[in-house]
């Protein structure tokens, strides 16, 4: 069953507490982690919260943020990569 949950692909919305995106790097694919933000559910005070968490409070790599924010996403959809 865990080898079919891998093939999803999940977000980073409202993810970044510590105990959540830790689970989630541990158990997900990374490349199939894909930024997030609820917008337009989320307020935009929230969702910038949780982007700083991401961004300045965890240990994620540069090239790891890289993949989420954006290279992730366009190796789904290439057709955006202008």
């Amino acid at each position: 069953m865990n080898d079919k949950f891998k093939r999803f692909y999940f977000d980073t919305a409202l993810s970044s507490g510590p105990n959540a995106f830790s689970s989630l790097l541990t158990f997900a694919n990374h490349n199939n982690i894909l930024f997030g933000s609820d917008y337009p559910y989320a307020p935009e005070s929230v969702s910038a919260k949780f982007n700083h968490i991401l961004d300045a409070e965890t240990n994620l790599t540069d090239a790891q943020k890289a993949s989420f924010n954006r290279n992730n996403g366009l190796a789904l959809y290439p057709r955006l990569n202008k």
